[in-house]
């Protein structure tokens, strides 16, 4: 198969996913991961990293063509961060396609948008088209949906009935004396989660697409357990998927040397290297690793780069 001359940052972005899934255990449906792509534009946007989140939001708005609510909610956060990141003209066609969008399908309250967002977005798309043209999508200046509430009903009051009269007891029977309880028994102090709790609660929070999440569990866990090579593998990962290059590269001499077995985690070794500037080391590591790592976008991308030794990308 004639390989790839050029693989665009969307492709490299959706390959990261690609091959995390057999190293992290993560095996997403279709539907899934552009729900994941979407979490994690919102995450990404709400940490302030723009970029990533444009590319995130990109690929989950290609997902949701028959999801008219999703693909609103991910042209709304497209929009607003193609600004943040000084893309104007990407946000221009961002705008218009959510213009025609929303004329069809009349969706803008369906979508999952905090008010803040709403108004922000609201802004944004005045100054691109005016008020007049805002007027001409109706469903942004109407009303949202009221939601249907129960009726409240008032809580039942149990009826008042007079209390008893105590019981008369003879003069000569003293009182009787109560027992105070026993002091409660003290709690067991907690362990602390085990590496494979903490590998384990990882992969889920990859599938689910919480990239962020599962990064901080793993760091936290390598803190606590740092003679872990499990655990610093997967940190090494976790990182390369949320482009800490630094963290990421400052797992490899804990992890080294690599297995039989091991190649995914060792072209993931390359690419920090490399991120992180050390080029011949990535190249050495490459060599090895790529005979064995299944081909795909990301693995050509930086493979192209690290054998060639060309400038990373940023």
């Amino acid at each position: 198969m004639k390989k790839l001359q050029v693989v665009s940052i969307l492709y490299v972005v959706f390959a990261v996913i690609v091959i995390a899934g057999p190293i992290l255990g993560a095996t997403p449906t279709q539907g899934d991961f552009y729900g994941a792509r979407l979490r994690a534009g919102r995450e990404e946007a709400r940490l302030g990293r723009h970029l990533e989140a444009v590319d995130d939001l990109q690929i989950a708005c290609f997902g949701f063509l028959d999801e008219p609510p999703l693909l609103v909610e991910g042209l709304v956060r497209l929009a607003l961060e193609q600004t943040a990141a000084g893309r104007s003209e990407d946000a221009a066609g961002t705008l218009a396609r959510f213009t025609d969008v929303e004329g069809r399908f009349g969706v803008w309250w369906k979508a999952n948008l905090e008010p803040e967002t709403r108004a922000a977005f609201l802004r944004l798309l005045t100054a691109k088209i005016g008020a007049a043209g805002v007027k001409a999508l109706p469903s942004l200046t109407a009303p949202p949906e009221p939601v249907e509430t129960p009726a409240a009903t008032a809580p039942v009051v149990p009826a008042l009935t007079a209390a008893p009269a105590p019981a008369s007891t003879p003069a000569s029977t003293p009182p009787p004396t109560s027992t105070p309880p026993p002091p409660p028994a003290r709690p067991a102090q907690q362990a602390p989660a085990s590496a494979a709790a903490m590998l384990a609660e990882s992969r889920r929070l990859v599938q689910e697409g919480k990239y962020v999440e599962s990064y901080r569990v793993l760091t936290s866990a390598v803190a606590a357990d740092p003679k872990s090579r499990d655990l610093r593998k997967a940190l090494l990962e976790a990182a390369v998927l949320t482009k800490d290059w630094k963290t990421a590269a400052a797992q490899v001499d804990k992890v080294k040397p690599f297995g039989e077995g091991e190649e995914n985690q060792m072209f993931y070794a390359a690419v920090a290297l490399y991120e992180t500037g050390s080029a011949a080391e990535a190249k050495t590591l490459a060599e090895k690793a790529l005979p064995k790592v299944a081909a795909n976008p990301f693995v050509e991308y930086y493979g192209k780069r690290i054998l060639g030794t060309k400038p990373a990308v940023r």
